[in-house]
């Protein structure tokens, strides 16, 4: 059977309807059944008392629980308001059919009123019940503490339930996974996203600007030869040719989508911020949520997604592997993959080939090492001025260590890290982490 040819909204959706058409035809009565009369709402927020104080996951984390909180509700045969900290989905994402999962929105909020204690409701319409996720207990809190507290028979007769989480996110890893349709069915795209054509392939390059300290990100400048020197350090000079098959380049960095574009005009790429900010999902603004959820629906409509490995890294703390030292940085054994493909590929009815290998890119997982600039570990300081100057000393304090002129800190892994990176990595002729630290910055923004 040929593979799923996408490419638009429009050829999606048929593929949509070939493949998932009865299961989506089920979802969507029984949803316009329970509307209105039986709704489970979740809201997930932080909780600084359990020291939680905002989300820094991505979509490859939370997208997943999204999907576990839409299945938990048809088990119970109540309609679903998802809402995962500060991501946005509820207003990015409409079930398929356009009906909305979005308790907040005016439309939805104007159909429910009133609120109760959960255990003192008595014939009200809405009853609330709050929950505490702590760091310790996520890995067994669907099971232990949401499903325990949803069996109460209290909880059965209010039309409108909302379930309130304060702190951590649930750990749904071994929970049974969801279809492909379902994942789809409950992550329909807005409307604007129609009038995009996508090529067969799509290729996903993680660079790890995402992590980068927002106050450094911020006032160091973009600049185009260093730009060059990582991406062709990673993937050679012209790696997409003009001449070979049409790809959709997606990635976190603006300044390798800008050299991408500039190499081989025929690339197509997700959009570019002017703001110079990395495509990410949490800490950042809606517009930037946003893009980041366009990626994920836009490299869905391809037939293949090639995502690009990262050398992974870890700290061991035995002399003997470390050379006398007490602890030292080593290569893992197997090189590691973004969960941002798992977004991606969760939801998509037309990826049918997945590599976890960008031929055009060998070197990339050399180059853009897994957690680079947090193996770094420098420190951004809150008294950076938008003209200060890159000039490292030393720091009389601490001689292990140098400063620069950002307020910035080398701590002792960056000989450890010089040592694993290849000889033709951008780094490896730089004095200081924070010489490397910068370079990194300037090229990916």
């Amino acid at each position: 059977m040929a593979a799923p040819r996408c490419g638009d909204l429009a050829a999606e959706r048929r593929v949509l309807q070939q493949s998932c058409g009865a299961e989506v035809a089920g979802w969507t009565q029984d949803l316009r059944q329970w509307r209105y009369h039986r709704a489970l709402s979740f809201e997930w927020a932080s909780s600084p008392r359990l020291a939680y104080y905002t989300n820094l996951f991505g979509v490859g984390h939370t997208l997943p629980v999204a999907y576990q909180l839409h299945r938990l509700c048809m088990e119970l045969r109540r309609y679903c308001y998802v809402k995962l900290y500060d991501t946005d989905f509820e207003r990015f994402f409409t079930y398929e059919g356009g009906l909305s999962w979005d308790l907040h929105h005016h439309a939805e909020r104007a159909r429910w009123g009133g609120g109760c204690a959960a255990r003192a409701c008595g014939n009200r319409s809405v009853a609330q019940l709050t929950l505490e996720s702590t760091q310790a207990g996520r890995r067994h809190f669907w099971n232990r503490t949401l499903l325990r507290a949803l069996a109460d028979p209290a909880l059965a007769a209010p039309r409108l339930l909302v379930v309130r989480v304060l702190g951590h996110l649930p750990s749904v890893d071994r929970l049974p996974r969801t279809s492909r349709c379902f994942n789809r069915f409950v992550t329909a795209p807005p409307r604007w996203l129609a009038r995009v054509h996508v090529p067969a392939r799509a290729v996903h390059l993680r660079t790890g600007f995402a992590d980068v300290i927002a106050r450094v990100s911020k006032v160091v400048q973009p600049d185009g030869e260093l730009s060059s020197a990582w991406f062709t350090a990673a993937c050679g000079r012209r790696p997409f040719h003009p001449n070979g098959s049409a790809v959709w380049l997606l990635s976190d960095s603006p300044g390798v989508l800008r050299y991408a574009r500039s190499v081989v005009p025929g690339v197509s790429t997700s959009a570019i911020r002017a703001s110079g900010e990395p495509t990410r999902s949490w800490f950042t603004t809606r517009e930037m949520k946003f893009a980041a959820l366009e990626d994920v629906v836009v490299a869905g409509m391809a037939s293949q997604l090639d995502v690009a490995p990262q050398l992974a890294l870890q700290e061991v703390r035995t002399r003997s592997a470390c050379g006398g030292e007490r602890r030292c940085l080593v290569r893992r054994t197997a090189p590691q993959v973004s969960r941002f493909q798992s977004a991606i590929t969760g939801r998509s009815v037309c990826i049918s080939q997945l590599k976890h290998l960008v031929p055009e890119c060998q070197q990339w997982p050399e180059v853009f090492v897994r957690d680079m600039t947090s193996w770094l570990n420098i420190r951004g300081s809150s008294t950076i001025a938008p003209t200060a100057h890159i000039v490292v000393h030393a720091n009389r304090s601490d001689p292990n260590a140098t400063e620069s002129g950002l307020g910035m800190y080398v701590p002792r892994r960056w000989p450890q890290l010089l040592a694993i990176l290849p000889r033709t990595h951008p780094c490896s002729r730089l004095s200081s982490g924070v010489e490397c630290y910068l370079s990194f910055v300037a090229a990916m923004k």
